[in-house]
């Protein structure tokens, strides 16, 4: 049974390390508000899958939060509505789980670059990574127009609109043409 529910917690995601039940970050009223929520849900006579059904917060997340495992909790502002739903649902005061919210959360963080080198930039979550873009943008949109010049200088490519009258079409075209133009 213990090698399923291994099996089980490393196929949601998460490995030997985050499964055991000692929790990472080690403030004493984080962990009361951690506790506060298993306590609850006991009382109140819910497992984790009648919370998840209830709240609409999945087994996992709900797991995390009881155990305290910050490596598995969701952005801050997700959690801060899902405390505000456990809260309801448990009974709780208003915010008697703030605590939890003060943790840190070193999967979701930035980590500050070491050196600078094109290869290392993350393009749309630094400022010099978005620099780099809007002159990438830029330069390819000034190339294109310096081509549509050119084109239009050799009389590649005209500006003016096209004059059906003067592309040669076959035979049979060129007959009913003169043929409406009778009609008419």
């Amino acid at each position: 049974m213990k090698m399923k529910l291994n099996i089980k917690k490393i196929l949601q995601g998460l490995t030997e390390k985050d499964t055991e039940d000692k929790p990472i970050f080690k403030d004493e009223s984080f962990l009361k508000a951690c506790e506060l929520i298993r306590t609850q849900r006991e009382k109140c006579n819910f497992t984790r899958n009648d919370l998840a059904q209830r709240t609409r917060i999945s087994v996992v997340v709900i797991e995390a939060i009881e155990k305290g495992w910050i490596k598995q909790f969701p952005e801050k502002a997700f959690l801060k509505k899902m405390l505000r739903t456990l809260e309801i649902n448990l009974l709780l005061n208003e915010d008697s789980l703030i605590a939890i919210l003060k943790c840190p959360n070193p999967s979701r963080e930035i980590k500050p670059l070491k050196s600078f080198t094109p290869l290392n930039i993350d393009i749309f979550r630094t400022w010099h990574g978005n620099l780099i873009y809007l002159l990438l943008i830029s330069i390819s949109l000034y190339a294109i127009n310096k081509q549509q010049n050119f084109l239009s200088r050799i009389k590649v490519l005209t500006t003016e609109p096209i004059n059906y009258e003067s592309i040669p079409t076959n035979q049979s075209q060129k007959n009913l043409k003169v043929q409406l133009k009778e009609e008419i």
